[in-house]
């Protein structure tokens, strides 16, 4: 199977399955709380469950202490089963395509802001209604907000596909690219 394909079937069947049983929201927020444990750098669930070593039991086992009492029934079970079919590397590509097609179900389209600091709230309003211009009027727009000290200043917007990136870093990465690629000829 093309492995691209991998995250997008799981996701679509769970997707059904979800709202078939008017679950679509409480899975959304499951997967997000999810994806968050695995995240943690201090844990490295990620590291743990693509381990090739450790048995399926095992990582079986360790999602379910970890999540039983957390999310629901149907999150837990499908966690489950796709580590039982040995696809556990996939979860990253599993959530991603879950809620762009839970997105698309409900038409909202996310936006993305990236700053080195928490955007001014005037700004982030002035972003949404820019954004209103190439987003269908019938969608709504959740915008996520992210901090990284590394941008130094500026932005970088992304919506759909498109990225527009503003920072401070990379106007100096620009910078220097140009000072090295430019040869000089010294007078004497």
């Amino acid at each position: 199977m093309n492995l691209s394909k991998i995250g997008v079937r799981y996701a679509k069947a769970l997707l059904e399955l979800a709202s078939d049983k008017n679950k679509l929201d409480v899975i959304y927020q499951d997967l997000k709380n999810v994806e968050q444990v695995m995240d943690d750098k201090s844990i490295s669930l990620y590291e743990v469950l693509n381990n090739p070593i450790l048995k399926p039991s095992f990582k079986a086992h360790l999602i379910e202490e970890i999540f039983k009492t957390n999310v629901d029934e149907l999150t837990l079970k499908f966690l489950l089963l796709v580590i039982k079919k040995g696809r556990e590397s996939f979860f990253d590509a599993i959530f991603r395509n879950f809620y762009k097609q839970y997105n698309e179900l409900n038409k909202i389209r996310e936006i993305n802001i990236i700053t080195a600091i928490e955007p001014d709230k005037n700004i982030v309003e002035k972003i949404k209604a820019l954004a209103h211009k190439i987003v269908p009027e019938d969608y709504k727009i959740k915008i996520n907000t992210e901090q990284y000290k590394e941008i130094i200043g500026g932005f970088v917007l992304e919506v759909e596909d498109f990225e527009f990136d503003a920072t401070v870093k990379n106007k100096l990465q620009t910078i220097k690219n140009e000072l090295l690629n430019t040869s000089y000829k010294i007078k004497l």
